[in-house]
């Protein structure tokens, strides 16, 4: 079975990855939410696919891959950015005041 290592800091993007993975894929997906933990887990086991959340620092992702390929003996396997799932980009809301008020109507 192949396995997916995805670092997503963002809790509901990685729970809508979850769903999605279990219900279309056939592999094992371990998810972590830093680089550190992504280290620990490529350690445990080489990833086949390596998923980035958008929110992953550049300095992160850099720190990963040098580790991945020192495992890999220099190839690395399919990187991929994870894009916005179930509506992780909405319109932005109205700002109100700092306790929260918008003003008299």
């Amino acid at each position: 079975m192949s396995v997916v290592l995805a670092i997503e800091p963002d809790s509901p993007q990685a729970d809508t990855l979850r769903q999605l993975v279990r219900e279309q894929l056939d592999v094992e997906l371990v998810v972590v939410t830093s680089a550190y933990a992504a280290i620990v887990a490529m350690n445990r086991q080489v990833p086949d696919v390596l998923l980035f959340g958008r929110s992953v620092a550049q300095r992160h992702q850099t720190t990963v891959l040098k580790h991945l390929r020192s495992l890999a003996d220099g190839e690395v396997p399919q990187v991929l950015t994870i894009p916005a799932l179930n509506g992780a980009e909405q319109a932005p809301q109205k700002k109100g005041s700092r306790f929260g008020f918008f003003g008299r109507q």
